[in-house]
């Protein structure tokens, strides 16, 4: 059993009375001695509760920096999902545009074909019985070339001079046949064939500008007008048809007009992810924060 300190015992506490003064003063004496190792642990005591308390406040600021990073944090995972909506539209706005660019310019070149596929062609009718008898035509006719005549008028004017006032105009044409050109099937063999060359040339262009993947054979179809023959005369006989031409013009009219929306689209979906950006770049920085609070913490 362990008591308190040892103490000297004198004479006059040995024939002193026990009394509750006594007691007291022995108490006293005690209670002096053992002070200075009992203020030890009250002083540990104190920085123990200093520290509790300082530790409840960081811990309390922690709790109030938390709650305010939650909005944060919901913002930054609802403007992330807007993000990522964001590239998905923008992605189909570009294949959009690029199937749109296409398609003009397939109509583009579909305009162009037909406004240089129409071909003309002459025949010189030979002179009337009339004229041969009287030895005069009605105007005088010059081969220049295959594709070119040169008509004067056959009348007598004169200028002041006295001179035959000769007045000529030039024509040209894809192909001119003269009078002595007879009207049998050969004559209508050839130009036949030369519109079945020029039919198919013009075919030829629009496949490789098509530059389609399957082709069906013996098949020619419009696109804008979803006409479809096997033939390609007819083909080309509803190329040249006003009906054609002037649906042609609408539908460039319309791609035009998407092309010009998808462009300003693409304008609003870049705005918004700068936007976006910025926002990311400040989330960043608040996680950055939040890390150091919570080192500081730790």
């Amino acid at each position: 059993m362990e008591c308190g300190p040892y103490w000297p015992i004198t004479s006059h506490d040995v024939h002193e009375p026990i009394t509750s003064q006594r007691v007291d003063r022995a108490c006293k004496r005690n209670l002096g001695e053992r002070g200075p190792k009992d203020s030890e642990p009250r002083a540990q005591k104190t920085r123990t509760r200093q520290t509790r308390a300082e530790l409840e406040k960081k811990n309390k600021e922690i709790q109030e920096l938390q709650n305010k990073l939650k909005p944060a944090d919901l913002e930054w995972e609802k403007f992330k999902n807007e993000n990522k909506i964001l590239k998905n539209t923008c992605r189909e706005l570009e294949t959009l545009n690029y199937k749109i660019s296409s398609n003009l310019k397939t109509a583009h070149n579909k305009i162009i074909v037909l406004k240089g596929n129409i071909r003309v062609f002459c025949r010189v009718c030979p002179r009337t019985p009339k004229e041969i008898e009287q030895m005069k035509a009605l105007c005088s006719i010059n081969f220049i070339d295959k594709c070119t005549i040169e008509v004067g008028n056959g009348s007598d004017a004169v200028n002041c001079n006295g001179n035959l006032r000769a007045e000529t105009k030039k024509f040209s044409f894809d192909k001119v046949f003269a009078s002595k050109a007879s009207q049998d099937m050969e004559a209508a063999y050839q130009v036949y064939f030369n519109m079945e060359m020029q039919e198919e040339d013009a075919v030829k262009e629009e496949d490789a500008v098509q530059s389609t993947s399957e082709k069906t054979p013996k098949k020619y179809l419009c696109e804008v007008c979803n006409f479809g023959t096997d033939y390609n005369s007819n083909f080309h006989r509803h190329e040249r048809s006003p009906s054609h031409k002037k649906k042609v013009e609408q539908y460039k009219m319309k791609t035009t007009i998407e092309i010009s929306t998808t462009q300003k689209q693409k304008k609003n979906l870049t705005k918004r992810l700068k936007e976006s950006e910025e926002l990311c770049t400040v989330n960043k920085f608040k996680d950055k924060c939040k890390t150091q609070e919570v080192l500081i913490s730790e």
